[in-house]
């Protein structure tokens, strides 16, 4: 079925790196688009004056990001900036980016959904373009970029569900965005 819609983006910053775990889901109202693109390099081996072999490797993923906005505490925890006392996104050049887990779902064309965990990614800083109200206003929203990796503990990258699909248990559709696919709750 064709993907006709999008929501329920949600993410958990990587607590332990050395374990490759995360911390509470949080969730972020807005999104307009995702678009996730797989980066990989492959490899022919040739004998006899034919190709005998091909081999493909990854990598990385490149996920972007469109929102509506992105609040500031959202900005604080994708890009390692703080947030002062008086509620001001403060960015400095020691500022390290995160690894976090971000999911979403998308309404394909039979109302069931289709839905999305990349496990290991790391937000890029991003270009801000704002433009100026004209005769007819245009809506102006937030891009961000984030290079996506597997994970190093078991090289998983996303996991992705349809709803629908024969042998997929409802409590996984249930527990999709309570922590990132294959996490148990009581570890977060």
């Amino acid at each position: 079925m064709a993907q006709i819609g999008l929501d329920n983006l949600v993410y958990a910053v990587m607590t332990d790196i050395d374990a490759e775990t995360y911390g509470t889901v949080k969730t972020v109202k807005g999104i307009k688009s995702a678009d996730i693109n797989p980066r990989t390099s492959t490899v022919s081996d040739y004998s006899d004056d034919v190709l005998t072999d091909t081999v493909e490797s990854l990598e990385g993923i490149d996920l972007t990001i469109e929102n509506k906005d992105v609040p500031t505490e959202v900005m604080a925890d994708w890009h390692g900036h703080t947030v002062d006392s008086k509620g001001v996104l403060v960015k400095t050049s020691n500022d390290i980016a995160p690894y976090i887990a971000i999911g979403f779902r998308s309404l394909k064309s039979d109302g069931k959904y289709r839905y999305k965990w990349l496990f290991k990614c790391k937000g890029q800083l991003g270009q801000e373009t704002a433009k100026t109200k004209a005769e007819k206003v245009e809506f102006q929203s937030k891009t961000t970029q984030f290079t996506c990796m597997p994970r190093l503990r078991d090289k998983q990258w996303e996991a992705t569900a349809n709803e629908g699909d024969t042998g997929l248990g409802a409590e996984v559709i249930t527990n999709w965005f309570k922590a990132p696919y294959g996490e148990t709750v009581s570890q977060l």
